[in-house]
């Protein structure tokens, strides 16, 4: 299951994630092993991917409390996604 589905499946635990220090940095242990490898197999440094990583994460808390909120699309999501990322690999070059 991906980030994004499991916090679209408990949108409560994304609001305890952002509210919660302590639930930030156990969430984040779990989640973000994978984020990170992938970040750093694109040829991103490792603590540079390790800041791309916490903004898409932080993307991906407030996108699913939006959609929670009045549904923005499938498509809004990919635009946003592929915004940070282009951006982050603007900024590594």
């Amino acid at each position: 299951m991906t980030y994004r589905a499991l916090a679209r499946a408990h949108p409560n635990l994304v609001l305890r994630i952002v509210a919660d220090a302590a639930a930030v940095e156990a969430a984040g242990a779990r989640v973000n092993a994978s984020l990170y490898a992938a970040l750093e197999a694109s040829g991103l440094a490792p603590e540079f991917a390790t800041r791309v990583a916490d903004v898409i994460v932080d993307y991906i808390n407030g996108f699913v409390l939006a959609e929670a909120s009045h549904g923005p699309t499938q498509a809004g999501f990919d635009f946003g996604l592929e915004l940070i990322l282009a951006g982050a690999t603007r900024i590594a070059e």
